[in-house]
C-alpha cells in the first residue's frame, strides 16, 4: 500500500496499491502515536540495510519537517503494510551515533521554536544548521563524511554550499552553514557561538563553475562561484528560450551525471530533462575550464562544435508513414517499435535502462505501458532489436522502403562529412 496519513492534515486521502520497481521487495509501514502513517514499497538499501524484517522501535523519526515517535514496520508479503498491520514484537533497534539535533526548517515568517529534535543515524555524528541569503534557517544531523569532508570541524562556513546527487541534481544555499559535535548544539542561534573559518576547498586545482538558476519569473540572477567536487571535472550550462523567456542553468558537472548522455565538451541542441522540468529544443553546453559557462546574454554558445553523444547504433525514428534513420545518444544502444492500441506505431533509439530496466533483451511484449508515450499513458506491444536500423522489421513489406531511406541517410551523411 501507499499512502500518507498526517495528523496536521485535515483532508485524510484513501491509500492506494503501489506496483513496486523491480528492486524493491518488500513493503514498509512508518506508524507513529499520533496518528501519523506512511506506508510504501521499500528496498532494505534505502537506510542503509538498517530495516530489514519485521517491526523496529524507532523512537522519533522524522518526516517533511516534522518528526514522530513511533514505529517502523517491514514485511516481505504483498499489501502487508496496510494500516491496521499487525506488526510482531520490536527487534532491537540498530544503534545510533547518540546524538539528538535540532530539525526543521524555518521560513522567513516563522518563529524560531518552529523546530523540534530528531536520532540521528550512526554516521551522521554532527548537527547542521544553515542560515540561507533568503532568510530561512534549516536544521538536521550531519555525516561529516559528506561532501568529501568539506564540513568536518566545529564551526560555521560563509559562502555558496552544495550537496551532491547521483543524477547530477544539486540543493545549494548562498550563506553561513554551521556545523557542531554536541547533542541540540545546532540552535537557532549557533551561529553566535561558533568560530568562523574560509569557505573550504578541495586542494588548489579544484574545478570552479558558475552556479544557478535563472527563469522567465525568477528576475535577473546573481551567478555564484561553486568549487566543484573532485569528481566534476566540466562545466554545464542549458539554454532554452531568448528575451524574456529565457531559461539558463549553470553549474558543475561529472560526465557520468544523465547516465553518461554527454560523454565530453561541445553543445548539444535536443530536448532536455533537468531538476524535475521539461525544456524542448535546449541548448546544453560541456566545457572544461574554469568558470567556462558564463556565454553572452544573447546565449552565444557556439564556441564549442557540437558533438554527437552516440552509442554509433543506427535507429528508424518517426512513425509506420515517416520514419527516417537516426543516430542513437550514448545511452541509447537498442531500436525500438511502439504499437499503441488506437495510436499510431511509434519507432526510435531506446535505453534498455529506461522502463525500471523491464525491457533489455530483443524480444516483444504485449499491453505494456512504456515511457517512451511522452507522457501519454497508452498500452500496446512493444517490440525491441539491437541491429542497426532493424525496428523496421515488422512492419509488412518493409524491405524496400528500408533500402531507400538508409540510401537517403548514408547520402546525407556523406556530404556532410565532405562538407
Amino acid at each position: 500500500w501507499y499512502g500518507i496519513n498526517n495528523p496536521k492534515d485535515d483532508h485524510e486521502r484513501e491509500w492506494q496499491k503501489e506496483v513496486c520497481a523491480p528492486d524493491e521487495d518488500r513493503c514498509i509501514l512508518v506508524s507513529s502515536d499520533d496518528g501519523f502513517a506512511f506506508g510504501h514499497c521499500y528496498n532494505i538499501d534505502y537506510d542503509g540495510g538498517k530495516y530489514t524484517e519485521g517491526t523496529f522501535d524507532t523512537g522519533e523519526h522524522c518526516f517533511r519537517g516534522s518528526c514522530h515517535n513511533g514505529t517502523i514496520f517491514v514485511c516481505k508479503e504483498p499489501l502487508c503494510n496496510d494500516k491496521g498491520a499487525s506488526t510482531p514484537k520490536p527487534h532491537p533497534t540498530t544503534p545510533g551515533s547518540g546524538l539528538d539535533c535540532f530539525f526543521g526548517f524555518i521560513g522567513p515568517h516563522d518563529k524560531p521554536t518552529n523546530l523540534t529534535t530528531e536520532i540521528c543515524d550512526k554516521n551522521e555524528t554532527m548537527c547542521m544548521a544553515i542560515y540561507g541569503e533568503d532568510n530561512v534557517f534549516i536544521a538536521s544531523c550531519f555525516d561529516p563524511t559528506q561532501e568529501e569532508g568539506k564540513y568536518n570541524n566545529t564551526a560555521c562556513y560563509e559562502g555558496l554550499h552544495c550537496w551532491h546527487h547521483q543524477d547530477g541534481d544539486q540543493s545549494c544555499h548562498n550563506g553561513t552553514l554551521c556545523t557542531c559535535s554536541d547533542s541540540l548544539c545546532n540552535s537557532y542561534n549557533v551561529s553566535s557561538t561558533l568560530p568562523t573559518e574560509l569557505p573550504p576547498t578541495t586542494n588548489a586545482k579544484s574545478m570552479s563553475c558558475y552556479f544557478g538558476e535563472k527563469h522567465p519569473d525568477t528576475g535577473t540572477e546573481d551567478w555564484k562561484v561553486e568549487v566543484c567536487e573532485s569528481s566534476e571535472h566540466y562545466c554545464y550550462q542549458l539554454i532554452h528560450g531568448e528575451g524574456e523567456h529565457r531559461s539558463e542553468i549553470r553549474q558543475c558537472w561529472d560526465l557520468s551525471y544523465d547516465d553518461g548522455h554527454y560523454h565530453g565538451a561541445g553543445c548539444y541542441k535536443e530536448d532536455v530533462y533537468h531538476h524535475e522540468h521539461e525544456y524542448q529544443d535546449a541548448t546544453v553546453c560541456i566545457c572544461k575550464d574554469p568558470l567556462c559557462n558564463g556565454w553572452t546574454e544573447g546565449g552565444n554558445v557556439t564556441t564549442y562544435k557540437p558533438e554527437t553523444p552516440g552509442s554509433g547504433l543506427l535507429c528508424y525514428s518517426g512513425d509506420s508513414e515517416h520514419y527516417e534513420g537516426k543516430m542513437c545518444n550514448n545511452a541509447e544502444t537498442m531500436c525500438m517499435v511502439f504499437f499503441p492500441e488506437g495510436h499510431d506505431t511509434i519507432l526510435d533509439c531506446y535505453n534498455p535502462k529506461t522502463n525500471d530496466e523491464e525491457f533489455t533483451t530483443n524480444d516483444c511484449w504485449g499491453g505494456v505501458q512504456v515511457e517512451q508515450t511522452h507522457e501519454h499513458e497508452y498500452r500496446g506491444r512493444l517490440c525491441l532489436c539491437s541491429t542497426e536500423l532493424c525496428n523496421d522489421q515488422y512492419f509488412p513489406g518493409s524491405g524496400s522502403k528500408t533500402t531507400l531511406l538508409l540510401s537517403t541517410l548514408i547520402s546525407a551523411l556523406l556530404i556532410n562529412y565532405l562538407v
